[in-house]
């Protein structure tokens, strides 16, 4: 199950027990209730101190939020309009004391914005995707590089893929000028269909695409300002896995990362990859009480990777993980309702602390399958 897809869980969820932990310590932080939001699907942000996020619904079409340093959620800002923005699929990214996103849809022309929030909670559209040329549908956050902002969009640009509606574009938008320009406009043998952010590393920005490659099961890649490009490796779909949701991260010179099918269970990897792409599986999900089908990235902290899995799991809720560089893998805790269930998105590291938030669950509200939580917990 590809984070595309998460909203069309909740018309199907069932009422999970709670399971015990495994590893640290757990903590639901927040229970969203559908006033302050509902359905978070971005990862979260560390941004001067605090953590700030989105949630893709509620009360009308999702809000910007942050997490006060006493443990309270603010709404920074409601999205209640077409023309506001609307559907925030992406994570929140600071720069210059300025917070900045993308909303999948909305805008003047409905087919999402770039938007940015100022420090006293001025929310403005700085820019309204059109498509097809300039994209359409931005689900990937934003990644600053140089004081420029990068980012992709899930269709428009080219192509026949997504039936028709394109293969998506990688961009830059320049917050001091206001310039939008299309970097890259992706194809089916680049990859398409990029829901995840890109990672800046000394002038390249590297990523990975759902869709498309050399086999039709996704793509890692890296592409320059210059719209210079290249195929770093083309999942098959097979034991290396495929459909790779999420972002890259990059620890002693290798790439490491998820992908949410395939493997030797047909239920997601965790994967690292060299420069040059060699990619090697660390984990194959799918054994019984495992977690399935990951759709997070890495978060590294005290010499282990910690991730997500979108379900499987004691409770089929998903499940925190953790991952050593060879590979060895340890369900930290499998979720359950009370905890916030489905998380579909990865960790954000915080002083030692990692925060993540769950697509439903925490109670009995949103049609009673729960709004969704933000939760903490320790190692």
């Amino acid at each position: 199950m590809s984070r595309r897809f998460i909203a069309c869980l909740v018309a199907s969820l069932a009422p999970l027990c709670t399971a015990p932990a495994f590893g640290g310590t757990f903590t639901v932080v927040h229970r969203f209730d559908g006033a302050d939001g509902s359905n978070p699907s971005a990862p979260l942000t560390v941004a001067g101190g605090r953590i700030v996020g989105t949630t893709l619904y509620g009360p009308s079409n999702g809000t910007a939020f942050e997490l006060t340093k006493t443990g309270t959620l603010d709404v920074l800002h409601a999205f209640s309009n077409p023309g506001d923005g609307a559907d925030p699929f992406s994570n929140l990214t600071a720069l210059n004391g300025v917070l900045y996103g993308t909303t999948s849809s909305g805008g003047a022309n409905s087919q999402g914005t770039i938007f940015s929030i100022s420090p006293g909670g001025q929310e403005t559209v700085l820019y309204s995707f059109a498509g097809p040329d300039d994209g359409r549908f931005p689900l990937s956050g934003l990644v600053a590089m140089d004081g420029v902002l990068y980012g992709a969009t899930a269709a428009g640009g080219d192509g026949s893929c997504n039936g028709g509606s394109g293969c998506g574009v990688v961009y830059s938008f320049d917050p001091s000028s206001g310039t939008f320009a299309t970097v890259h406009r992706l194809s089916n043998d680049s990859g398409w269909y990029v829901s995840a952010n890109l990672l800046p590393i000394r002038g390249t920005l590297y990523g990975t695409a759902t869709d498309g490659g050399a086999h039709g099961a996704g793509t890692v890649f890296a592409v320059k300002p210059t719209g210079a490009f290249k195929v770093l490796y083309s999942f098959t779909g097979g034991a290396d896995g495929g459909a790779p949701t999420a972002a890259l991260t990059l620890v002693d010179g290798l790439f490491y990362g998820t992908a949410s099918s395939g493997g030797a269970k047909g239920s997601g990897v965790a994967f690292s990859l060299t420069p040059s792409g060699e990619e090697t599986v660390l984990h194959s999900f799918g054994t019984r009480g495992d977690g399935i089908q990951p759709n997070s990235n890495l978060t590294y902290l005290g010499g282990k990777f910690y991730g997500t899995t979108t379900s499987g799991g004691a409770s089929s809720g998903g499940t925190i993980f953790s991952i050593t560089k060879s590979g060895q893998e340890v369900v930290e805790r499998s979720l359950g309702h009370a905890d916030g269930i489905f998380p579909a998105d990865g960790l954000v590291a915080a002083k030692g602390v990692l925060y993540g938030t769950t697509y439903t669950g925490g109670s009995d509200g949103c049609g009673g399958h729960g709004c969704g939580t933000l939760f903490s917990y320790t190692p």
